[in-house]
Order: C-alpha cells, then sequence, then structure tokens
C-alpha cells in the first residue's frame, strides 16, 4: 500500500538488520522464555521480508534494492544488490533453498526476479508497467503454487499466481477492494497448502478464495482512523483451519486494542487473542512447530513482533506475554518475522 505516509513505513525501523532467534522453548517446559540473540548483516537496509530455510540458511530482501542472506546462522551474510536502481524496494520474498529465492518490487514497474545461483545473479520472471502497480507480498503453497498480491487497480486488488515456481506468473481476478494491503513483512496473503488464498486487507477484512470465487469475512482488527495507518497488516495460518491474523494502527503502536485474532475454522470467523499483547502486530511466527513433541495446538509457541515491541506466548497464541524488554539496546521490536524449528529470525 502506498499512501501519503509510504516513507514513514519504509525507513521507520533501521533496526531491522538485527534478527530474533528463540531457542531451547520446550512445551514440557512452560517457565522457559526466548533467548534473544543479534546478527547484524553489512546491509545499510530496511529488512521487510525474511525466510528461513533452516537454523542456517535465512534469506531477507528490503530496502534500497537489497537482497541478504546467510549460510552460517548469521555469523556472515552475503549481500546482493538487485535490479539497477538503489531506489528499487522488496517487500516480497520466497526462497526453497540457499541456492534458489524469488524477490518482487513494490513500486511501477512491478518487477519479478528469480536466482538459482545463490544470487550471483538474477533473471526477470514478471514485468508489469502498469500505473499504480504495487506488489504487497507473495505466498507459496509448496514449491510450485504461488499468489502475489498488489494494490487494487480498477477497483480489485491486483493477484497473479504461479504454478511453475514462480517462473511465469497469469494475472487473475482479485476480489472487490478499494483499500488495499500493507506491504509491511510479506505476510498480507497466505496460500494453503490446498492453494486456498486468504488477503488481509487495510479495510480489516479477509478475503478467501481459490482465484475464481472469493468471500470477504468482518474482522475484529481495529479500523476507523483518519490517519489510513490501521487495519489488517498480516494473516498467518499454521494449517487449513487455524491461524491468525494481526495489525492495528502503525502511528500508535502501543494500542493493544484489535491487533490480533485467531480462527479455528479456516478464517470463516476470528476471535481476539490479544490478552498481554504488547501492541501493534506486524508479524507471527510459531517457536516449536517442527517438535515431534508437540501434541497439539496449544503445544507451539508463537512471537509476534511489531515495530515498536515484541510478545511470547506459551499456550497456543490464546494469551500473550510483553517481552520487549529483553530486545538488545536500541531495539524496539522487529517487522518480520520467519522461522523453522526453535529459531525464529
Amino acid at each position: 500500500m502506498k499512501p501519503s505516509h509510504y516513507m514513514t513505513l519504509a525507513y521507520a525501523a533501521f533496526a531491522l538488520f538485527v534478527f530474533v532467534k528463540a531457542f531451547n522453548s520446550n512445551p514440557a517446559e512452560k517457565h522457559l522464555t526466548p533467548v534473544i540473540e543479534s546478527a547484524n548483516t553489512p546491509a545499510t537496509a530496511t529488512f521487510r521480508a525474511i525466510k528461513a530455510i533452516d537454523e542456517n540458511t535465512v534469506w531477507a530482501a528490503g530496502s534500497a534494492n537489497t537482497v541478504a542472506r546467510t549460510l552460517d546462522g548469521g555469523e556472515s551474510w552475503d549481500v546482493f544488490k538487485v535490479g539497477d536502481s538503489l531506489k528499487t524496494e522488496f517487500r516480497s520474498l520466497m526462497a526453497w533453498d540457499a541456492s534458489t529465492a524469488l524477490v518482487f518490487t513494490i513500486d511501477s514497474p512491478a518487477v519479478g526476479y528469480r536466482t538459482d545461483d545463490g544470487g550471483k545473479s538474477w533473471y526477470q520472471v514478471y514485468f508489469n508497467p502498469a500505473q499504480g502497480m504495487f506488489i504487497d507480498s507473495v505466498s507459496f503453497s509448496d514449491d510450485l503454487n504461488g499468489v502475489a498480491v498488489g494494490d487494487p487497480l480498477d477497483g480489485h486488488i491486483f493477484v497473479i499466481t504461479t504454478d511453475d515456481g514462480g517462473h511465469s506468473w497469469t494475472e487473475i481476478q482479485g476480489p472487490e477492494n478499494a483499500g488495499g494491503m500493507f506491504a509491511a513483512s510479506n505476510t498480507c496473503v497466505t496460500m494453503t497448502t490446498s492453494s486456498r488464498i486468504l488477503i488481509a486487507a487495510s479495510s480489516s477484512e479477509v478475503h478467501i478464495g481459490d482465484g475464481k470465487q472469493w468471500s470477504t469475512i468482518p474482522t475484529p482488527i481495529t479500523k476507523g482512523a483518519d490517519n489510513g495507518c490501521d487495519g489488517c497488516y498480516g494473516v498467518w495460518m499454521s494449517d487449513e483451519e487455524r491461524g491468525f491474523l494481526y495489525g492495528g494502527n502503525y502511528e500508535y503502536v502501543s494500542n493493544k486494542t484489535g491487533v490480533l485474532a485467531r480462527t479455528i475454522d479456516s478464517g470463516r470467523s476470528w476471535q481476539l487473542c490479544e490478552e498481554g499483547i504488547h501492541g501493534f502486530v506486524s508479524a507471527v511466527a510459531p517457536v516449536n512447530a517442527d517438535r515431534k513433541v508437540r501434541k497439539k495446538q496449544s503445544d507451539t509457541f508463537y512471537i509476534a513482533s511489531g515495530s515498536d515491541g515484541i510478545s511470547f506466548s506459551k499456550d497456543g497464541g490464546y494469551s500473550w506475554e510483553d517481552i520487549t524488554a529483553s530486545l538488545p539496546e536500541g531495539v524496539k521490536g522487529y517487522h518480520a518475522l520467519s522461522s523453522t524449528g526453535d529459531t525464529v529470525w
């Protein structure tokens, strides 16, 4: 989304080149809390999209046409300049492994770049010069099938899909919406394993569909401020039925009402679950989703973060503990999150 406060959103927090890592979170030991370490990159960029492949391999994308990758758990980083202009920003990122990644520029012309050689070279897989283009987010359900969404054109959210791992893209009819989305953390769209698409809109609605038919679901996420900064910022699904919707107001980050909701019925309804939350939320990630000892959803720990705080849940996201005070000195929060096992970046 490109409202009048666009520059504020893009450059507000340069602390994002420091990442969150959460360790040793065992569902059987509910007293444990995350250990947070710093992993500084040499890039002078604001990262708004991040993808963890495993505990060692992580990709990140952001401002000043910057893409970064670590292969050693953040000890060292490769920094790539993708495209021709330093004004280029990437808010959308998908990565499959240490060699293969995909990014989209946010502004017109919309360009998709892919690398198959670990960032050494990038080639175009999408180009759209249409006026008003603004790609907000990308999501894949598997290695081949994915979706990218952009701000509305002609009253409909812009939607493109791929079935070949992002090598080619096809525009489909998106849901009606005049407001658009927030390109805050690469999570305003998610595609589930059944290729069902959920779009979190700034209108505090969720659009759900299969690319042919769409339904629009009202949500309890805050809406109504006159600054254009409130609404849904992202949606994340742990499976086909359960997930989180989050947001709030970027300019009133301490507001703790209407910032986080959960669903257990595939997004048909959403219930607030913000007890103990720090405030504005732009990203949610599981901590121990891969654990074999996880017997039920409430065993999963979660991190919820925004530009001015971070919270931790030990009961599947039903209640939260504000752990902002444990952040490294000078860091207020994180725009984007991605997790693998017990590690959240």
